[in-house]
């Protein structure tokens, strides 16, 4: 199973304007503000909400639906996601119909697996695929199964997924989901939502994922600083050539002359070639305000942003790495950005595509 290793350092060091500041955070988790700093909070995000609803995210682009959303699947698991809201899907007029989709996973061997059953009544299933041949595929693998025997009347659809008590992994990830008749679509099921899926079963936890999890910023709750969740820049360990950014747009900074953004983070990289930096953008593009210091445990890190104050701008952590290898996901907790006048309001933040 997968785990980071991360401990909670009560002491982090501080770097603004060239000059390092011990920091104590509260039993709380909350940053302190030191003699010196804006006091007057502008924006504030602890993850605590579970989703991103303040950001914007690089890679939210597609979801897939996955039996284990967000971590690995539960033991003991018998359950299902069926298609078409459960009802039947006419093959009426068919001669050879197909069930392509693609998917992505691991299971624990032959004692865990997800099966593909298909049914004439919506109560008698019939085993058409399984995962037990092939327990991992590490990228996006299609899968073509065969309908022909369903041809000229109803058909039901599952994805049935069993795990033992031995051991739990990631499970699977199924999307573009199509039932073809030669080449004449007669179902089709992106994954994007669950209006056309329903679920049920034993510890059922069948859900939709954001499908670039290895680039992806979202929530995540193993190993926050304070509370139960934070942001992280991807799922475990981020991938070689990633350029992806957590953007929260709209900051109204008219009327102040300082301003900070301070944060917890716990960032590792492999090497030098991987960075990760708080850019902000007064609408001339986007610059580099500061870079976010390594450290093995959560740190608060501050960065200045004086020179961007008097109007309203973007800020967004970006992750850069090269292809040199691969480390931990940088981890962000508690964002704030203070200034010295209260006459502030909140922009207002716009939709985006978060991790169900």
């Amino acid at each position: 199973m997968r785990k980071i290793l991360v401990c909670l350092l009560l002491v982090a060091a501080v770097a603004l304007a060239g000059n390092t500041i011990s920091v104590t955070p509260d039993p709380a988790g909350v940053p302190a503000v030191s003699a010196g700093e804006s006091n007057a909070l502008i924006f504030s995000d602890d993850f605590e909400s579970g989703d991103l609803s303040a950001w914007n995210v690089s890679q939210a682009t597609d979801y897939s639906l996955s039996d284990s959303p967000g971590g690995d699947y539960l033991p003991n698991t018998d359950s299902w996601a069926a298609f078409n809201s459960g009802n039947a899907i006419s093959l009426a007029g068919t001669s050879s119909p197909e069930l392509t989709f693609w998917w992505y996973g691991k299971y624990f061997m032959d004692f865990d697996y997800m099966i593909v059953q298909g049914s004439t009544d919506g109560s008698s299933w019939d085993d058409l695929w399984d995962t037990t041949t092939g327990d991992e595929e590490t990228s996006w693998t299609e899968v073509t199964v065969d309908l022909s025997a369903y041809s000229g009347g109803d058909f039901y659809l599952r994805f049935f997924v069993h795990s033992s008590s031995v051991v739990e992994y990631d499970g699977g990830h199924y999307n573009n989901l199509a039932i073809f008749d030669g080449s004449d679509p007669i179902f089709a099921d992106s994954c994007n939502t669950m209006d056309n899926i329903t679920t049920g079963g034993a510890n059922d936890t069948w859900g939709t994922e954001d499908e670039g999890t290895a680039d992806q910023w979202f929530c995540a709750d193993v190993y926050p600083y304070g509370g139960t969740y934070h942001g992280a820049g991807g799922y475990i360990m981020y991938d070689n050539n990633v350029d992806s950014y957590l953007e929260a747009a709209g900051i109204d900074l008219t009327g102040t002359s300082t301003a900070a953004l301070s944060c917890y983070a716990n960032w590792d990289p492999a090497g030098g070639g991987d960075i990760l930096t708080v850019e902000v953008d007064t609408g001339g593009g986007y610059v580099s305000a500061g870079t976010i210091a390594a450290t093995s445990d959560y740190e608060q890190r501050v960065v200045n942003l004086d020179s961007y104050t008097g109007g309203t701008v973007d800020v967004r952590f970006r992750l850069v790495t090269d292809g040199s290898g691969t480390a931990f996901v940088p981890l962000i907790d508690d964002v704030e950005i203070n200034t010295d006048t209260g006459a502030v309001t909140e922009a207002s933040w716009g939709e985006i595509k978060t991790l169900d």
